[in-house]
């Protein structure tokens, strides 16, 4: 859309747009998605951290690609701090922003981040974790340094590899 171009122009001719303009595009329910979706990736980390409220609120919007652009720029500006700052919320949002968040916590580490992890992970192991967000902890916990979770991993393949290998004679029993 024409906004968003022109945020990105100001982008590329080095204008500066402050926190606070970039807020009001993207708080803005009449502003097209495209639009509310640059504002926020336009946002500078060396921004001052009163934004993080705004960029929270954002993340509990109802469009699941405005909660991913503020997740982003969320783990962006508070990489070690995402899993503290979102640990409560992260549960309430949309698929596609839990995934954002997991590939967050699992990018950087953090002793929330890895409860957080640990928990899904458990989850996982017990068949309660939503099927859209097993690809995104199995990937999180590898990515992690934390040992319990490369214990659980080791556990799952454990426990999946077996199957996996039984597969071509499954297959070919049932293709009979």
């Amino acid at each position: 859309t024409l906004l968003a171009e022109l945020i990105r122009l100001c982008e590329k001719l080095q204008i500066t747009l402050g926190a606070g303009q970039l807020l009001v595009i993207a708080k803005s329910d009449t502003q097209d998605l495209a639009a509310r979706i640059q504002a926020i990736q336009s946002i500078k980390k060396q921004d001052p951290k009163p934004i993080l409220n705004s960029l929270i609120t954002l993340a509990k919007d109802n469009k699941p690609s405005i909660q991913v652009a503020a997740i982003n720029k969320i783990a962006e500006i508070e990489p070690q701090n995402i899993a503290n700052i979102l640990n409560k919320l992260w549960t309430t949002l949309s698929t596609q922003a839990q995934q954002a968040f997991i590939y967050s916590i699992g990018k950087n580490s953090s002793s929330e981040g890895d409860k957080i992890l640990n928990t899904a992970f458990s989850s996982l192991l017990n068949g309660n974790l939503s099927k859209s967000l097993e690809l995104d902890v199995l990937v999180a916990a590898e990515k992690s340094k934390n040992p319990n979770l490369k214990k659980q991993l080791k556990k799952y393949a454990d426990i999946v590899l077996p199957s996996i290998a039984d597969l071509p004679d499954i297959l070919s029993k049932n293709s009979v």
